[in-house]
């Protein structure tokens, strides 16, 4: 059998682990909330079309913004240069 004292911590214990839970569910929950809206995406699964679809699109398009970029610093690194 258990001392008191020893019981006692355990039960502190238990209800500290049970609160750091409660409130892990309860963020967990909220990002789940904020990506649902934010990306209107029920599933894992739609997150994961989403994000292969954005990333054929940054693939698609890196290629003109690095012209862009390259351009931009071609025209104007001598004014910016020295700044």
């Amino acid at each position: 059998m258990l001392p008191l004292d020893e019981y006692q911590q355990l039960i502190k214990t238990r209800d500290r682990l049970r609160r750091q839970k409660d409130q892990s569910q309860g963020a967990y929950d909220q990002i789940l909330l904020r990506l649902k809206k934010e990306t209107d995406c029920d599933t894992k699964e739609d997150l994961e079309k989403l994000l292969a679809k954005l990333k054929k699109q940054i693939e698609f398009k890196l290629p003109a913004f690095q012209k862009a970029k390259e351009d931009f610093w071609n025209k104007w690194e001598d004014k910016l240069g020295s700044l």
